[in-house]
């Protein structure tokens, strides 16, 4: 797992929904994790959790392999998934707030993720 940037996208929040969804922005950048290594078992528990709202689309991210992100180390083809055109409707219009996301609703947003994904 790296910290990455991809451009080219901007991460927006969802109405009644704490998670956030990625859409076309060629203005804007979304920084986050590239997981590698993943099983194919795997790709299809996550395929499943992101739901139909996205489809996973082939990109090019900025990977940094330093421990504090300072230095582009790379760009690798990676997939990302973005939120579907016939869902934008749900876009509340305000970027996602990582630290409010993080502050309020993560410890809820944790468990119930960790039960669902422990019985696959």
């Amino acid at each position: 797992m790296h910290k990455a940037v991809v451009h080219g996208y901007k991460r927006y929040g969802l109405t009644d929904y704490v998670f956030p969804a990625v859409v076309e922005d060629a203005s804007a950048s979304v920084d986050g994790l590239l997981l590698t290594g993943l099983s194919e078992e795997e790709m299809v528990i996550l395929d499943e959790y992101e739901g139909d709202e996205y489809r996973k689309e082939e990109v090019e991210v900025n990977v940094f392999r330093d421990t504090d992100g300072s230095a582009e180390a790379s760009l690798e083809k990676a997939l990302l998934y973005v939120w579907m055109d016939e869902y934008k409707h749900l876009l509340n219009g305000k970027e996602w707030n990582k630290e409010a996301f993080e502050s309020k609703h993560f410890d809820g947003y944790y468990k119930m993720v960790s039960s669902g994904m422990l019985s696959h």
